[in-house]
């Protein structure tokens, strides 16, 4: 197990509580508030799963800073599209915001983002610098020719798509590649499944969504075309696996693309962690690890009930990852699922651990 594979989302909300530091003396509530929504810190995790696959010389301190910025970059869009989005509901919400706080707050996310870069090497830091710029630069010119009354295409939702989920997916998956050393050929390769997969997991989000919740859309869609538009995505994706997969192990990455895949509104991925049957630790202690992650406690409370009296442990792991092979007869769809303390536990043949919310909950 590498050094990066212990990184998680609690790893990195904890890397930028340490960036953000005294926020809370600015009077920018919002800041905190809007990096609460997605606890997933799903484009970190893309960048970090790029920086795993296609680098020799794993280093945690090296990867957290960049994962950091690109949730906070993240943060940043979704403040300034608060400001110019259509909602779904005709309720009242606090989806919008007061314009002034709302871009003060969006301009300190934006700060922060780069300010986590000064902890990645020199010799790459450049390079991170102007990929975060191009980034926003691409998202904010989105927003403001999608805004403006008199443009009108039939493609402009899946290009506002493109544009502003696809960039930042881009965006990690570039800064990954970077930091990883990459050759232009992969890093070209690893763009394309960070920009296809960062799509269609938007477009889900989206189409799945509850019609009678707040959230935000593109100014107009049509499912259909929408449905269409992540199959696409998804297919560049998968081409861009198959590619970079001639000249790197692209395991992990299909395992973060398959679990992606498994995310949506009714089935809410809390934490996820990696297993190794062949480097260890158990299986055992990576779901412990996964559910205390998920509820933000240390390993040591989770006692109650004690997991060796909700499910068989050996079975589960004879049925996935056994000796001879994995036996799934009986397993659906390569994974086994169990619920433990609220959450269900999703344990997939490819060794991803995922907490999920359940539905009733």
């Amino acid at each position: 197990m590498t050094d990066t594979d212990c990184i998680n989302s609690t790893e990195i909300e904890r890397h930028i509580d340490q960036v953000l530091g005294d926020v809370d003396k600015f009077g920018l509530p919002l800041v905190r508030d809007v990096l609460q929504e997605p606890r997933d810190r799903w484009y970190g995790q893309l960048m970090i799963s790029v920086y795993d696959s296609l680098s020799d010389n794993q280093n945690s301190e090296t990867v957290l800073p960049a994962a950091a910025a690109i949730e906070l970059l993240r943060g940043s869009v979704r403040l300034r599209s608060r400001m110019l989005v259509t909602l779904t509901d005709n309720h009242t919400q606090t989806l919008t915001q007061e314009p002034t706080t709302a871009l003060l707050a969006g301009d300190y996310l934006y700060t922060a983002a780069f300010s986590s870069l000064h902890s990645v090497p020199d010799s790459r830091v450049g390079d991170c610098f102007k990929l975060l710029t191009t980034v926003l630069r691409t998202i904010t010119e989105t927003f403001a020719y999608t805004y403006t009354s008199d443009r009108s295409t039939d493609d402009g939702p899946t290009t506002f798509l493109d544009e502003t989920a696809g960039s930042l997916g881009e965006g990690a998956a570039a800064l990954g590649s970077i930091l990883a050393g990459t050759d232009e050929r992969n890093r070209r390769h690893v763009v394309q499944f960070g920009h296809g997969l960062s799509i269609e997991r938007q477009i889900n989000h989206i189409l799945d969504a509850d019609p009678n919740e707040a959230m935000v859309i593109p100014p107009t869609f049509d499912e259909a075309q929408f449905r269409m538009h992540a199959e696409r995505r998804r297919d560049d994706a998968n081409q861009a696996l198959d590619a970079l997969s001639k000249s790197a192990d692209v395991t992990h990455l299909r395992g973060f693309s398959e679990a992606t895949a498994d995310t949506s509104t009714t089935r809410h991925v809390i934490e996820q962690r990696a297993y190794d049957p062949a480097a260890g630790p158990d299986l055992t202690t990576v779901i412990v690890e996964a559910v205390a992650a998920a509820e933000g406690v240390e390993m040591a409370s989770i006692k109650q009930p004690s997991l060796y009296e909700v499910v068989d442990i050996e079975a589960v792991e004879d049925a996935l990852f056994g000796a001879t092979g994995p036996d799934t007869r009986g397993v659906t769809g390569g994974s086994l699922d169990f619920e433990y303390r609220g959450y269900q536990i999703t344990v997939h043949i490819d060794g991803w651990v995922q907490v999920v919310e359940l539905a009733n909950q």
